[in-house]
């Protein structure tokens, strides 16, 4: 009885084998698991790492850029870091929820042109505008009021003196209460 068991299990055992050796990305659904990892700068060039990956590693090239899993590597320039951050954190959205009207307070640098396009969480475009901003600190609206009730994504845009900076936001509409 017992070697009937052993026989059968080397059967689906062998059958498993010839399974991946035919389909060999099957193997692949988990690519990695990242226990932690950062960054460093060293002799000027900063390095991002991950530690605790699975054996299974990857390398995926662009042009300049080149990613590979688990591997110091120098980290390619314009990857908008810079850009949400300046957009983050000198536009400012207020209520946030909001049930009738939206306030954008902008304090940029110098003049550029806004453009805010509002989303639904099903990715459809609600509505759109944009506004020339002179100084960099005209306040701004957006009526909500005929919204239903729910989460959108607010992305803004700023071109400013050739570059472009982006950013999103989420956008709590409550009812009029």
């Amino acid at each position: 009885m017992k070697t009937k068991k052993i026989k059968n299990h080397l059967k689906e055992a062998g059958l498993l084998c010839i399974l991946f050796a035919v389909f060999p990305f099957v193997g692949n659904a988990q690519r990695t698991v990242n226990a932690t990892g950062g960054s460093a700068n060293i002799s000027g060039n900063l390095y991002a790492y991950s530690i605790g990956e699975m054996v299974l590693v990857g390398t995926e090239s662009s042009g300049t850029l080149v990613v590979t899993q688990g591997v110091l590597q120098a980290e390619g320039t314009g990857l908008g870091i810079e850009e949400e951050t300046l957009l983050a954190e000198s536009l400012k959205l207020y209520p946030n929820p909001v049930a009738n009207t939206l306030y954008l307070q902008p304090n940029f640098p110098g003049s550029g042109e806004l453009s805010l396009k509002l989303f639904d969480l099903r990715g459809r475009l609600i509505m759109q505008q944009k506004a020339d901003l002179n100084s960099g600190t005209e306040r701004q609206q957006m009526d909500l009021s005929s919204l239903q009730e729910g989460t959108y994504l607010l992305q803004a845009s700023l071109q400013q003196g050739g570059r472009s900076y982006d950013h999103s936001f989420k956008i709590l509409k409550r009812g009029d209460y």
